[in-house]
């Protein structure tokens, strides 16, 4: 019979409703002696996963992402309820536990073109905004300084880079079909000057589904190579409160009713937004 010769770690589970003025959600919450991990989503499905750990003033969000069932009231809606599920937590943060301040993550974010691919959104987004949809949408900051200046620099260098890099470099990148004739690309790409201004000219012609299909084999490469960035390897943190979300007001209840269960699955931090 084992012997255990220190305490043996303990783990409580509770599940309850939390109704906002859009959705229901199911939020289960498993409490260890020296952390507590949040779940926010539907019966067998979540969406949101959270990490707070006992007296720390910074949480970790290791999970955020789209699934049409993430929520008890019917069909999880992309852009606005990935966004609202994400207020939720920080709200119910701020109610329950005071010591927090922040949350860190990796952003390993993706966005689906078709239905059959996916694109990285960090670079994605970067080309077209000069921040990642984290930065520009929530207020996400960098976690350190070296990589604050890190990417202050290169994104500085890779705007100028944009005068000095001929058609015949870019075109080597690129893996797919040009969305316009060659010479239309050609003088699409000499008419910018900017990374930034030539990909949203892209933009204004294109809808964003055939955009996503055209650069998702490569422009994780191009950024990596092109800028020297590479968002998945960044930390970032998200204050808390947050000044760029709202303070959602939500009804909890404890949850009674019997039925599916989910499975904890290891996954990266990612979200999907159309």
């Amino acid at each position: 019979m084992p012997r255990y010769y220190a305490k043996k770690p303990t783990q409580t589970e509770t599940r309850e409703e939390l109704e906002t003025e859009t959705n229901t959600y199911l939020l289960t919450r498993r409490s260890s002696d020296w952390s507590v991990m949040i779940y926010i989503g539907g019966i067998t499905t979540y969406c949101i996963e959270c990490q707070i750990i006992h007296d720390s003033p910074i949480a970790n969000l290791s999970k955020i992402e789209y699934d049409e069932n993430c929520s008890l009231s019917g069909r999880f809606k992309r852009g606005s309820d990935t966004v609202g599920i994400l207020e939720l937590l920080l709200s119910y943060i701020q109610n329950n536990f005071k010591q927090v301040r922040q949350l860190q993550f990796d952003d390993y974010s993706y966005r689906e073109c078709d239905g059959r691919r996916r694109i990285d959104l960090a670079p994605f987004y970067y080309v077209f905004n000069e921040k990642t949809w984290y930065m520009n949408t929530m207020g996400a900051k960098f976690a350190n300084e070296a990589d604050k200046k890190t990417f202050f620099i290169a994104n500085k260098a890779f705007q100028e880079k944009k005068i000095t890099t001929t058609w015949e470099e870019y075109d080597r990148f690129v893996t797919t079909a040009h969305p316009l004739p060659e010479e239309d690309m050609k003088k699409l790409f000499k008419e910018n000057e900017t990374w930034n201004t030539f990909f949203n000219a892209l933009k204004s012609r294109f809808n964003m589904t055939d955009l996503c299909v055209y650069m998702e084999p490569w422009i994780t490469r191009f950024v990596k190579e092109m800028a020297g960035l590479q968002f998945s390897s960044m930390r970032f943190i998200m204050d808390v409160p947050n000044p760029t979300l709202r303070i959602v007001s939500y009804k909890s209840k404890p949850y009674v009713k019997n039925g599916g269960r989910f499975t904890v699955k290891q996954r990266k931090f990612g979200v999907d937004l159309r």
